[in-house]
């Protein structure tokens, strides 16, 4: 069978059956003997097999991936803003998501705003208006 060694137990995941049933678990049962008997299969709707627990998962890897990306873009916003409220010039506490936290948002730090916290409850009061004020205050203000 194609399959490697579970980092954090003794076990091995076979990849192929990974790919083809990401909802069912991959791990690759064995004998008292050591010899290889078959994939578990059981479907694990919640990520949790019910034999075997939880599995490092390609989502969980991508959902760290996407925070360390989020983090290095918060920092550059932080940096953009020299620790002020973009919008006021208050000292800055809060970066804001202009266009919500989905997918590329997350990390972009073209569509994150650094607020003090009186702009950052505005921006999330009025979230209509206040979206298109705060994107023209980056457009401006970095063109």
């Amino acid at each position: 069978m194609d399959g490697k060694e579970h980092p954090q137990e003794k076990v091995r995941i076979n990849e192929e059956y990974r790919r083809l049933f990401p909802r069912n678990c991959p791990i690759i049962e064995v004998d008292g003997d050591g010899k290889e008997v078959g994939t578990c299969t059981y479907y694990k709707p919640k990520g949790v097999c019910p034999i075997h627990g939880r599995l490092p998962s390609s989502q969980r890897e991508r959902k760290k991936s996407a925070l360390n990306l989020y983090e290095i873009a918060r920092q550059t916003v932080i940096n953009r803003a020299n620790g002020y409220c973009e919008k006021c010039g208050a000292l800055g506490t809060d970066p804001h998501h202009i266009f919500g936290r989905v997918g590329e948002n997350l990390w972009n730090a073209n569509k994150i705003i650094f607020l003090c916290h009186a702009c950052h409850d505005e921006a999330h009061a009025d979230l209509g208006e206040s979206r298109v004020y705060l994107m023209n205050i980056l457009t401006q203000e970095h063109a």
